[in-house]
């Protein structure tokens, strides 16, 4: 119980620290909340992954009383490094501009590879990648595990970008991308391991 409202208080004053994203720390606090019941009939499939596993972004209990003490301290600075925390906001609102352009539904539709109902890279984590591409439009991208991302990326560069983006996927498992491609998709190159290779 202890670690629990350790991880309370911390959200608690993160979101007195940060006034902009009281809201974003209310909706942490909650989830976490729903996920700390020690009650093993909860249902963790709204999180696809429960807490502590490699894909979730939450800790486990354990990993995080392990660093419960130390997790309480907010320095002002940190020596050596400036996180330009002005900058950071502003650059969360020119990405954030981005949303109501973004062209990508709950299901596959409208000729796009990419869509929201799946387990590995949905809502969030398809609209910061879109609109980092949208905003900075690289000119290559190097992915090293591909699949979900992989189809925004194809996406974005077709609808937003000319097609301008030279795009290379690295996948030792692609059925998944395969199954995202379309047709025409020969303007990427995928490379996969070799069996006894590195």
């Amino acid at each position: 119980m202890t670690g629990n409202y350790h991880m309370e208080e911390f959200l608690h004053a993160m979101s007195e620290k940060t006034p902009a994203l009281k809201e974003v720390f209310a909706q942490i606090l909650q989830v976490y909340r729903l996920t700390s019941i020690p009650n093993p009939g909860i249902d963790f499939h709204f999180l696809h992954y429960p807490p502590g596993h490699y894909h979730s972004p939450l800790p486990s209990r354990k990993e995080y009383a392990e660093v419960a003490e130390r997790a309480h301290t907010f320095p002002e600075t940190l020596p050596g490094i400036d996180l330009r925390e002005r900058e950071q906001f502003r650059l969360f609102a020119r990405l954030a501009a981005w949303y109501k352009e973004m062209p990508f539904q709950e299901e596959p539709e409208n000729g796009l590879r990419y869509y929201f109902n799946n387990t590995l890279f949905c809502y969030a984590d398809a609209f910061w990648l879109y609109a980092f591409l949208r905003e900075f439009r690289p000119k290559r991208i190097v992915e090293v595990g591909s699949g979900f991302s992989s189809a925004i990326i194809m996406d974005t560069n077709e609808r937003f970008l000319g097609n301008t983006l030279k795009m290379t996927f690295i996948e030792p498992n692609p059925d998944r991308l395969y199954s995202l491609l379309s047709k025409s998709d020969n303007s990427c190159k995928l490379y996969q391991r070799i069996p006894g290779t590195f």
